[in-house]
């Protein structure tokens, strides 16, 4: 299954009124694309919009009660949304870097010579398998908790804790944390890692993801780029940022 990223209301991403990039790319070129989802709806899903929008207000007050902290994003069917797809690859590429700051000598070694064997290199689609990964989520300070713990949803919050479980609005456990989290991470890992630009970031995004099994470094800067720019949305917006697969 691929992987999407949304930002927009809560209310639109639960009545399914919404599309990724590539179903709006399909219907400019005239194709119908049919989206499989790793766990789709159940049947009796609800999808009136005016149901869901008071299911989520009444969400949010719960999980505010909860945490102690306000939450007033604005969430209705009529707000916009902005949607990209790093994929698995972009995004794990953007993990495994992460994780091979805080635990460089788990990185697996770029060198030659005769016993060095590229197949040990780190795939990122697979970032999960790896012992960098596996090393880093184990420490007990992470200064890229949010991207190395699990975290799905990103929340337009002010304060509350750096990465939270607790049911999303049906009921299901999620991994969360807070939009400005994950973009202090992302801007954390540029500067120790990438050092791109905003042109570079620009330019990396238009160029596209790389061929598959491109290696952690080249696949990189695509989906930083990808984040980057649907971060900044939800940040500017306040808006949650959701995973989608």
């Amino acid at each position: 299954m691929g992987l999407d990223i949304y930002v927009g209301p809560l209310t639109r991403w639960y009545a399914g009124e919404w599309k990724t990039i590539v179903q709006q790319a399909g219907e400019e070129s005239g194709m119908e694309v049919q989206i499989v989802r790793a766990n789709p709806d159940p049947e009796d899903a609800i999808k009136d919009p005016v149901v869901i929008e008071d299911m989520i207000r009444h969400w949010q007050g719960g999980l505010s009660q909860a945490l102690n902290v306000p939450l007033q994003w604005v969430d209705n069917l009529e707000l916009p949304y902005w949607t990209d797809k790093p994929d698995w690859d972009g995004y794990g590429a953007v993990v495994l870097l992460a994780a091979y700051q805080l635990c460089p000598d788990k990185k697996p070694s770029a060198g030659g010579g005769v016993f060095w064997n590229k197949d040990r290199a780190d795939k990122p689609r697979e970032f999960n398998k790896s012992a960098a990964y596996v090393a880093a989520g184990q420490l007990d300070r992470n200064d890229y908790a949010s991207l190395l713990l699990g975290v799905e949803w990103w929340l337009p919050m002010d304060d509350g804790p750096s990465v939270f479980e607790c049911q999303d609005p049906t009921g299901n456990p999620r991994r969360m944390s807070r939009i400005q989290i994950l973009h202090d991470e992302l801007v954390r890992l540029n500067e120790a890692s990438l050092k791109l630009s905003a042109d570079g970031l620009s330019a990396a995004r238009k160029t596209g993801p790389p061929k598959p099994d491109a290696s952690v470094e080249l696949v990189a800067p695509f989906g930083l780029a990808c984040l980057m720019g649907l971060v900044r949305e939800a940040m500017a917006h306040q808006q949650p940022l959701l995973m989608d697969y």
